[in-house]
């Protein structure tokens, strides 16, 4: 069952352990409305296999901020602490559950997204990106 994250429970949990999907939303939402039952159907799907934090806007600012939420829906995919996906608007059953796969399974497709942390500068280290082509 999804937990509702809050400031005092967000301390409690261990983030750095399993997979987490924040789920960041709000009453006055419609598109927040609108998605709920995708939201507790894929609930019901992984709850043996992750942990599905949501985390009301209105209330719980400071984990607004800390994550950098800026429009919702929004959803952050965590992995062993680490962030691994950030999505925003309205995502369909199907595309919660090929991320979550992904995640679960351990395998990476490039077919649909691409983790926050990768930095194009990093991988292609030999190209000069401070001179004019």
């Amino acid at each position: 069952m999804a937990t509702d994250l809050t400031k005092d429970k967000y301390n409690e949990i261990n983030i750095n352990e399993g997979i987490k999907v924040l789920y960041f939303w709000a009453k006055w939402c419609g598109p927040c409305r609108m998605i709920e039952k995708i939201m507790n159907d894929f609930d019901n799907d992984y709850k043996d296999k992750i942990s599905l934090l949501k985390v009301n806007v209105d209330i719980e600012q400071e984990i607004v901020k800390k994550f950098e939420i800026k429009s919702i829906p929004s959803y952050v995919f965590i992995k062993n602490g680490k962030i691994i996906e950030q999505k925003v608007g309205v995502l369909s059953q199907t595309n919660l559950r090929d991320i979550t796969n992904e995640l679960v399974e351990g395998w990476t497709s490039t077919k649909f997204y691409q983790p926050l942390y990768l930095n194009p500068l990093k991988i292609l280290p030999h190209l000069d990106h401070d001179k004019n082509l």
